[in-house]
């Protein structure tokens, strides 16, 4: 019997933590300057708390029409960045270094430091940002 009331009382006190809420798909447009980006991956950083490690961030690219889809997102608030490789930036020459060719793109504002937010709800999963290219 003691055994008993001893397991009842452990198990009562194993829990798998906070429950997280269900993962949703979230889904957006992306354009510059009025016109859609193609190939740009978008990615959602959290910036809030409580998430585990592995559920922190989600990535996806944009199709010819600018348009991304993402499954099996966490809802919480998120930095948005943005990052699109520029053919044109790479040198003609491969043994030619370039210093800082992102400087130079209208993406740059988007990255490490970028200001764009969304905050992911099972009720709020689509997102359209409208880039200007200003730096």
């Amino acid at each position: 019997m003691l055994f008993a009331t001893i397991l009842a009382v452990v198990s009562s006190g194993c829990s798998r933590g906070p429950s997280l809420p269900e993962p949703v798909s979230i889904s957006g447009k992306l354009t510059l300057k009025g016109k859609p980006v193609d190939g740009a991956t978008i990615s959602f950083s959290a910036i809030s708390e409580g998430l585990p490690g592995n559920r922190r961030y989600a990535e996806g690219k944009t199709d010819a029409n600018g348009e991304y889809s993402i499954p099996d997102v966490s809802p919480a608030e998120y930095m948005v960045q943005i990052f699109k490789a520029d053919p044109s930036a790479a040198p003609s020459n491969p043994d030619q270094v370039i210093a800082n060719p992102a400087a130079n793109s209208p993406f740059a504002a988007y990255g490490n430091e970028s200001p764009l937010r969304a905050i992911v709800k099972s009720d709020s999963t689509h997102f359209d940002f409208e880039l200007d290219g200003k730096k």
